[in-house]
């Protein structure tokens, strides 16, 4: 039996078995149809592509995160090595090695070497808690991206609708700078311990003709974070505070006050902290106010 796929000479005549064509037609196919399961397409232009060995004590699932620990090869026990290529070893996220993540592109088992992205656009998966949500983070003991107002992922598109498990097109790693918004402080609560030291709860205004209204489908603390005033950051209740008051120069039934309902600010964060939340500052100068004996 003569083979199909066999090679043909110049000036033979060109004669294509059924097998062969149906073979060749069969590549073709599977090279024009993408396989949406492999991971080569996951990444979506430039990224950068690390190797990780799972050191979390559990098997991570792709489109998992994992905090970056230590290299595996340091530079003093093989410096050619350590600058051949980035091998590193990734843990359980915490809340103090939440600021350096990597996801998984495929499987890695336990104790395993896989591929992660460090930097760029990926397609993958994460719980959103809010539809809102324009950004992701990692949380402390979860190895699953989380939406959040704000974070160092930043969401390009996701599926509708809330829960584990929504399809999204994430850019990881791009660092952005704290944002200024106008707000208006609605409530302040004093810190538990403290003297002299509040935090607020805020709604985003704008400006319009002189007068501030709420902004449509703005930011707030329910969502985005409370609010802290940094001229309070030294008040200890003893001394000079923070606007410049000595409370042993006050009379008798005066106090610092918090700053009051329906002042106008400027915010600038958000500021994403060990706890996973997110905090915002501004500048006020508090007032003194009390009633003479």
């Amino acid at each position: 039996m003569s083979d199909p796929f066999r090679n043909v000479n110049p000036n033979d005549n060109l004669v294509i078995p059924a097998v062969a064509w149906n073979t060749l037609m069969k590549v073709a196919r599977k090279q024009d149809t993408p396989d949406f399961n492999s991971s080569k397409n996951t990444q979506h232009g430039p990224t950068t592509e690390i190797l990780v060995r799972n050191d979390s004590g559990a098997d991570l699932d792709r489109f998992g995160v994992l905090a970056i620990d230590v290299p595996l090869i340091l530079p003093t026990l093989n410096a050619n090595e350590f600058l051949s290529r980035v091998l590193v070893s990734g843990v359980a996220v915490t809340s103090a090695n939440a600021s350096g993540f990597v996801c998984a592109i495929e499987p890695i088992p336990d104790g395993k070497i896989g591929r992660v992205i460090l930097r760029g656009s990926i397609t993958g998966t994460l719980t959103v808690i809010d539809e809102s949500h324009k950004y992701a983070q990692v949380v402390s003991g979860s190895a699953v991206l989380q939406s959040a107002s704000f974070g160092p992922v930043q969401i390009l598109w996701k599926e509708a609708g809330t829960g584990a498990g929504k399809h999204a097109i994430l850019d990881l790693g791009q660092q952005r700078e704290p944002s200024q918004i106008l707000a208006k402080i609605s409530t302040s609560t004093l810190i538990a311990g403290a003297a002299n030291r509040w935090e607020y709860d805020w709604d985003e205004v704008e400006i319009d003709d002189g007068l501030f209204t709420l902004k449509t489908d703005g930011l707030n603390s329910d969502v985005d974070g409370l609010a802290y005033n940094l001229i309070e950051a030294k008040n200890d209740g003893t001394g000079v505070q923070g606007n410049g008051v000595n409370l042993s120069n006050l009379p008798v039934g005066f106090e610092i006050q918090p700053i009051g309902s329906g002042a106008v600010v400027w915010l600038r964060g958000p500021f994403i902290y060990g706890d996973d939340s997110a905090n915002w500052m501004f500048e006020a100068v508090n007032s003194v106010d009390g009633t003479c004996p």
